[in-house]
C-alpha cells in the first residue's frame, strides 16, 4: 500500500492527460466527450517534478514546493493511442496557423512546449515528499498494474 505521508489537500482529483494543446482554435474541431477504453501499464511510468527538467533529479527542484506527476514512457502500451490521437488533432493544423512552425507529431508540438511527453499531475505543492521520488515510484508500480483511461474530452480552453 502507498503511504508516504502525503496530506489529503495535496492529492489531485479529476486526473487527465493533455493530448494536444494550442493557443488558437483548430478549424473543424468539434467539442466532444467520447467513451474510450485505453490502458496504460503502470510499470512504464516514472514520477517527476512537474517543472522544466523535472524528468531527472535536480537538487533545485524540490518536490514539496512543486506539483508531482507521472510521465508515460515511450514503451507504454498506451503510446500508440496517444500518438494516433495527436495526429488526429495535428491533421487540423493549417499552413496559416503553423506559419514557420513544424506540424505536430507524436513527440513534437507545434504549439506550447515543443517536446511532448504524456504526463499526469497527481500531487500539488505541499505534498511533503522527499527530494528522491524513486521509492514513491517503486511503490506505485508495485501497487498498480494498469491505469485506465475511459474518456477523451475535446474542449476549448477557458
Amino acid at each position: 500500500m502507498l503511504d508516504h505521508g502525503v496530506p489529503a489537500f495535496a492529492i489531485k482529483t479529476e486526473l487527465h492527460v493533455t493530448i494536444y494543446e494550442a493557443n488558437c482554435i483548430l478549424p473543424n474541431l468539434q467539442m466532444s466527450d467520447e467513451t474510450i477504453s485505453e490502458i496504460a501499464n503502470a510499470d512504464e511510468t516514472r514520477f517527476m517534478v512537474m517543472a522544466a527538467g523535472g524528468e531527472v533529479f535536480q537538487p533545485h527542484l524540490v518536490p514539496n514546493k512543486n506539483k508531482i506527476g507521472i510521465r508515460l514512457t515511450r514503451r507504454n502500451q498506451v503510446t500508440a493511442f496517444i500518438d494516433e490521437t495527436r495526429q488526429r488533432f495535428g491533421s487540423l493544423e493549417t499552413p496559416k496557423m503553423l506559419s514557420t512552425r513544424k506540424r505536430t507529431t507524436g513527440r513534437h508540438s507545434a504549439f506550447g512546449a515543443p517536446k511532448y511527453q504524456p504526463h499526469m499531475t497527481l500531487l500539488d505543492p505541499g505534498n511533503e515528499l522527499p527530494s528522491d521520488l524513486s521509492q514513491l515510484g517503486n511503490d506505485f508500480r508495485a501497487t498498480f498494474s494498469n491505469l485506465v483511461f475511459n474518456r477523451l474530452e475535446i474542449r476549448l480552453r477557458d
